[in-house]
């Protein structure tokens, strides 16, 4: 039977797009619609087996009322339909919804619903604990969920944060700052605090720890690129180096920096979070730091069916990320060599 992935492949379209097709969800033109629908037919996409499927699952996106577009990258509708194929796979139907407050346990469960994957990406540690009272099988996505009596499977941000200071600072950057948006997200927040660690943790940069570039707006904004150079006229030094919340703002700042008549990666390197399709588009293309949404999928939906054949253990999961280099990220040691 025919994958997602291999629709989306012959089509020249994202998985996420294919996957909204598909399940008749808004985002995609009512053209490539029928164009998804054929091809999945003479491909057998969705054809009965004689297995009978497992039920339903609930597979919810939790979403804060006032995230800024910056902020939601492309790897959330990744995972969304890494999360529904591994599923199908497993003969569960799925049922997508995105909500802005926690529902109770009534709301999710459905007349055949078996489970819910949750993806609890902006969830904040009150609404968290509240998911204990669920008797379903559930399992919490992006979210690790510490100190609480949940099954989840999320990334170690701190390890790629980590990977990534490491990597600048081998490359001879001993100015570095992190660009922080001006509003309180948890994932963000997680990030944030491990570059104030990462860079602590080494004596050449343990003086950059406090170098948080925040201000509002998204970087290519007109006004955002004042508060850019108020910003940096901060910092005791200029970086040679810009960690960023996620590759959307990355993006952005390569035009505010250039805006302010700086070149990336000659004056100063740039590298962001998520390793959104935007990267390849980015001149100089970006460098990022790439999360397995599709590893992240497998292991949930695994999860969840280990879950609802009878695994009452509490399991926690947590996947690394890796480090994707491309033109924006300079390596001052070749770059010394080269004047001597």
């Amino acid at each position: 039977m025919a994958t997602v992935r291999e629709i989306a492949h012959q089509l020249g379209l994202s998985p996420a797009a294919v996957s909204l097709a598909i399940n008749g969800r808004p985002g995609v033109s009512e053209k490539t619609r029928r164009r998804v629908l054929a091809l999945a037919g003479e491909l057998g996409y969705g054809a009965p087996e004689k297995q009978e499927p497992g039920g339903s699952l609930n597979l919810v996106f939790y979403s804060p009322h006032d995230l800024p577009a910056a902020d939601k990258d492309s790897f959330l509708f990744q995972l969304i339909a890494a999360l529904s194929e591994h599923a199908r796979s497993l003969r569960y139907n799925v049922r997508f919804s995105g909500i802005n407050k926690l529902p109770s346990e009534d709301e999710l469960r459905g007349a055949d619903c078996v489970g819910t994957l949750f993806l609890a990406t902006g969830l904040e540690a009150k609404e968290l604990e509240a998911l204990q009272r669920y008797s379903d099988p559930l399992v919490v996505i992006d979210n690790p969920c510490r100190g609480l009596s949940l099954n989840t499977v999320a990334l170690d941000n701190t390890q790629g944060v980590y990977t990534a200071v490491d990597l600048l600072h081998r490359y001879g950057h001993s100015e570095l700052a992190y660009h922080q948006p001006d509003h309180s997200f948890p994932t963000l927040e997680e990030r944030c605090e491990a570059f104030r660690s990462a860079a602590a943790r080494i004596p050449a940069l343990a003086h950059c720890r406090d170098n948080i570039l925040t201000f509002s707006g998204v970087p290519s904004d007109a006004g955002a690129v004042q508060g850019l150079a108020r910003a940096l006229e901060q910092l005791r030094r200029p970086p040679t180096a810009i960690l960023c919340s996620n590759s959307k703002r990355a993006f952005a700042l390569l035009g505010a920096l250039s805006a302010l008549g700086y070149q990336v990666p000659e004056d100063v390197s740039v590298m962001g979070f998520d390793d959104d399709p935007i990267c390849l588009l980015a001149n100089p293309q970006l460098t990022a730091i790439r999360a397995p949404e599709a590893l992240l999928a497998r292991l949930a939906v695994e999860r969840i069916d280990a879950m609802i054949k009878g695994d009452h253990s509490v399991l926690k999961q947590s996947i690394g990320l890796d480090l994707i280099l491309r033109d924006s990220v300079r390596d001052l040691r070749t770059s010394a060599k080269e004047t001597n």
